[in-house]
């Protein structure tokens, strides 16, 4: 068992808030022209975060308006980071990502299970429909190491379309 599996995620989620006070994250920027599967996305170098372009900007959840692309880009900035720092298992960088995201969520005064309720409708549109504009340099990690073959097989066709 690697050493870091040991380690538990509240002091992986201490390491991550860190490095963000420390300006270890590179410096970013927001892309929303491409067909993004599971909402949002990076680029192979973590200066692009890539948020589907269906994803509405605002959303509604009670009576709060909560800008969606910002907590996703929590989770992908994150979850980017942690896979090139750390040599992570996608599944562990994901993890520590989505726990990033929902206290951001918190922070910003609403409920993660109602925020995770209210992203179902979008990760389904996004899911159901073909992907057919793709960015040049999406990292494919997350798509290779859970072998999702499907999202895998467009990706590929609709960069060779290009």
């Amino acid at each position: 068992m690697d050493s870091r599996e040991l380690v538990p995620a509240t002091k992986w989620i201490a390491r991550v808030r860190d490095a963000l006070r420390r300006g270890e994250f590179p410096p970013f920027r927001v892309n929303h022209k491409f067909d993004i599967p599971y909402l949002g996305g990076y680029s192979v170098d973590g200066r692009t975060i890539y948020l589907d372009r269906r994803l509405p900007d605002m959303f509604r959840m009670g009576t709060h308006h909560a800008n969606l692309g910002e907590f996703v880009t929590v989770h992908e900035r994150v979850e980017k980071w942690f896979l090139d720092t750390y040599h992570s298992a996608y599944l562990r960088a994901h993890r520590i990502a989505t726990a990033m995201e929902h206290q951001a969520v918190r922070e910003a005064g609403l409920d993660p299970v109602k925020y995770e309720a209210a992203l179902r409708p979008y990760i389904r549109r996004c899911d159901d429909e073909t992907v057919k504009r793709v960015p040049v340099d999406l990292d494919l990690t997350p798509y290779e190491d859970e072998d999702d073959r499907r999202i895998l097989s467009e990706l590929m066709r609709a960069e060779g379309e290009r």
